[in-house]
């Protein structure tokens, strides 16, 4: 699948038709306001499916760079890659990333807390927001990288998963091992 591919001309022309009818609904509704507003209408209308494509598509290649990185393929075959480990994955690709965001959500804001304590006890002590300024700003400039590593291991975890899925006694199977146990003779075949 490549960028100029004709699903890839479609979405292009897609947009362009509906950014077309907005202009001429824009224009239009100073001119002729019914016709204009028809335009308009038609022109949101198109718009909201075109976004949830674009938003499914995204969902489907965020895990593009960590295929790249662990590949020595192209950005194109990368993303062909991409693709296919991702196809009927969306939802589940959605869910855990929005997940894994809430959680870092939760993280940030309990690790603020005490920021915000200190930052008010600082403030009240010295009747100046200059010093608790300065400390909020160190502190965030500390805790910021720890939260961006955080944040950075998403779509590597997620393509990890896809490449290696749980072993099957995680599925709910018997897993079945090749090594003899203590104090029995090796299988013979």
């Amino acid at each position: 699948m490549a960028l100029t591919s004709w699903y890839s001309r479609k979405l292009f022309f897609a947009f362009l038709g509906i950014i077309f009818a907005l202009l001429i609904g824009a224009v239009l509704i100073f001119v002729v306001p019914p016709i204009g507003a028809i335009f308009l209408v038609l022109g949101i209308l198109a718009l909201i499916p075109y976004i949830f494509v674009c938003i499914y598509n995204s969902i489907r290649l965020s895990v593009a760079d960590a295929v790249y990185l662990s590949s020595e393929d192209g950005v194109l075959s990368s993303v062909r890659k991409t693709w296919g480990l991702t196809q009927g994955k969306a939802l589940e690709i959605f869910l855990v990333s929005l997940l894994l965001g809430i959680c870092l959500v939760v993280v940030s804001f309990a690790i603020s807390i005490p920021e915000m304590l200190v930052r008010t006890i600082l403030t009240l002590l010295t009747g100046s927001a200059l010093v608790a300024i300065a400390f909020s700003s160190l502190y965030r400039a500390a805790l910021n990288p720890i939260l961006s590593a955080m944040a950075s291991f998403v779509a590597p975890s997620i393509y990890l998963e896809l490449t290696n899925p749980a072993p099957a006694a995680i599925q709910g199977q018997p897993q079945v091992s090749s090594t003899p146990m203590a104090g029995q003779p090796p299988a013979q075949n």
